[in-house]
């Protein structure tokens, strides 16, 4: 067995969390450069992550949202 005892299987400490990359078409891919750089005018800090997260986050909501609705029309 190689590696150092304590340290030969799992997640080594300060790995961060895992993350899925996924590919964009062309035309996607232009539209979050072009977001990520529309709000890095306001907030240098942002990173094209950030906005996935977010747009994920509102979709969900809006979703959800969504169901909240139908299952109190359901109720009437």
């Amino acid at each position: 067995m190689s590696g150092k005892r304590g340290q030969s299987g799992g997640a080594r400490k300060g790995s961060g969390p895992h993350r899925r990359r996924i590919r964009l078409d062309p035309a996607t891919a232009h539209s979050l450069a072009v977001l990520t750089k529309q709000r890095q005018s306001f907030n240098p800090a942002v990173t094209e992550e950030q906005i996935v997260s977010e747009l994920i986050q509102a979709a969900w909501q809006e979703l959800d949202q969504e169901y909240q609705e139908n299952a109190a029309l359901d109720e009437m």
